[in-house]
C-alpha cells in the first residue's frame, strides 16, 4: 500500500539540489492557466502560457548550453530522443484517450470536440497552431507545437553558430539571442497589420521573444552573471512584477486591440525576465502545493481543457464545479505521470545515461 501511495513527486521536491524557484514559477504558469480555462475565473491566466515559454527557454538553453560547453558539441538526435520520450509518451497517449472519449462521451453534449479524421495530422504532427483552433479540448496544443518547433530548430542554431563562429561563439550567441527577441515583437506587429486573422497568439515565430528571454538568462546563469546580492534581486524582482502588473492595468483601462495582442504579449515576457533574474535562485521551498502542482505542469496541462468541459457540464462554474475540476485534473495528471511518463523517464535515463537531462 505504501509504494502505491508513495509519489516520487514528494522525493524529488524535497531534494536539496532541485531549483524550488523552476518548480514554483511552473505552479503558478499551470495553476493560473487552469483557473482562467475554468470559466474566466482568472481573468488574465492566459500569460502563465507566456511564463511557460521564458521558464522553457531558461532550462532547454542551460541544458544545451551547458552541453555545448563541455563538450563543445550538441548530439541532437540524442538531445531529440531525450526530448521526445519526455514529450510524446503523455501527448499523443492524451491525444489517443482524448479522441476516444470525445467520440464516447460528447458526440450528443458538445460534439465539436470531435476531431475528423482529416484533421488528425495537425494535432498529431505538431502545426496545429498555424492552423487555428475549432476543438477546445485540444486546442491548447498550441503551445506544445511551439515548444515542439523550438526543440527542433534551437539546437541546430547552435551548433551551426558554434561552427561557423566558434572563436566569436558569445558575442554571437548575445546577438543572435537579442535578434530574437527583436524578431518575435516584430513578428507580432507583422502579424496584426498583415493578415486578415490578426493572430498574433498561437504561431512559433510570434513566441521567439519570450524563448530568447529565457535563452538569455540561461547564458547569464551559465557564466555567473546573475545577480546575488539580495538589494540587487529584490530589485530585479519587484521591476519584473511591476511591469506585468502596470502591462495588465493599462490593458484594463485601455480596452485596444494592438494592446492586447501586441504589446501586452511584448511587455510581459519583459516582466517576467527580470522577475526571474531577481528570483530564480531563490530558494521558495514553503509554497509546497504549487510547488507540487509544477512538478506535474506537463500532465495537468495536457488533460485539464477535458476536466473544465465535464466539471462544468456536471456541476457548472460554480466553487464545488471547480474543487471537482481542480480534483480531477490532478487525479488524472498524477495517474498519468505515475504510470507513464515516469517509468519512460527511468528507462530513459537508464539507456542514455551519458547526454545532458
Amino acid at each position: 500500500m505504501k509504494k502505491i501511495l508513495h509519489l516520487r513527486a514528494v522525493e524529488r521536491l524535497q531534494k536539496s539540489n532541485r531549483n524550488s524557484a523552476i518548480d514554483f514559477y511552473r505552479g503558478i504558469a499551470i495553476l493560473t492557466v487552469m483557473f482562467f480555462h475554468f470559466g474566466g475565473w482568472l481573468k488574465y491566466g492566459y500569460l502563465g502560457v507566456d511564463l511557460f515559454f521564458v521558464v522553457s527557454g531558461f532550462l532547454i538553453g542551460k541544458m544545451l548550453l551547458k552541453e555545448l560547453q563541455v563538450t563543445q558539441t550538441i548530439k541532437y538526435g540524442q538531445f531529440i530522443l531525450k526530448r521526445g520520450l519526455k514529450i510524446w509518451p503523455s501527448y499523443y497517449f492524451f491525444l489517443v484517450i482524448g479522441l476516444i472519449i470525445a467520440n464516447v462521451f460528447f458526440w450528443k453534449i458538445d460534439p465539436s470536440q470531435i476531431i475528423p479524421p482529416q484533421e488528425w495530422p495537425r494535432y498529431f504532427l505538431y502545426y496545429r497552431n498555424y492552423t487555428g483552433g475549432s476543438h477546445w479540448m485540444f486546442d491548447h496544443v498550441w503551445s506544445l507545437c511551439v515548444e515542439e518547433h523550438f526543440y527542433t530548430l534551437f539546437p541546430l542554431l547552435l551548433i551551426f553558430a558554434k561552427k561557423i563562429f566558434n572563436n566569436h561563439f558569445n558575442k554571437i550567441f548575445t546577438w543572435v539571442m537579442g535578434s530574437g527577441v527583436l524578431l518575435g515583437i516584430l513578428a507580432k506587429i507583422g502579424m496584426f497589420y498583415f493578415t486578415k486573422s490578426q493572430d498574433t497568439y498561437a504561431a512559433t515565430h510570434n513566441r521567439i521573444d519570450a524563448l530568447s528571454l529565457g535563452i538569455i538568462l540561461a547564458w547569464l546563469d551559465m557564466n555567473e552573471k546573475i545577480p546575488t546580492k539580495k538589494t540587487s534581486k529584490l530589485y530585479l524582482t519587484i521591476t519584473g512584477i511591476l511591469i506585468i502588473f502596470l502591462s495588465l492595468f493599462f490593458d484594463s483601462i485601455l480596452k485596444n486591440s494592438f494592446y492586447s495582442k501586441v504589446v501586452i504579449h511584448s511587455i510581459v515576457p519583459w516582466g517576467i525576465f527580470l522577475l526571474l533574474l531577481g528570483s530564480i535562485k531563490n530558494n521558495i521551498k514553503s509554497f509546497y502545493f504549487i510547488r507540487f502542482a509544477g512538478y506535474y505542469t506537463y500532465n495537468l496541462y495536457l488533460w485539464h481543457p477535458m476536466m473544465v468541459l465535464i466539471a462544468s457540464h456536471l456541476l457548472g462554474y460554480t466553487l464545488i464545479g471547480m474543487l471537482f475540476y481542480l480534483l480531477l485534473s490532478f487525479g488524472t495528471a498524477i495517474l498519468v505521470t505515475s504510470l507513464l511518463e515516469e517509468p519512460i523517464l527511468e528507462w530513459r535515463n537508464k539507456v542514455l545515461p551519458n547526454s545532458f537531462n
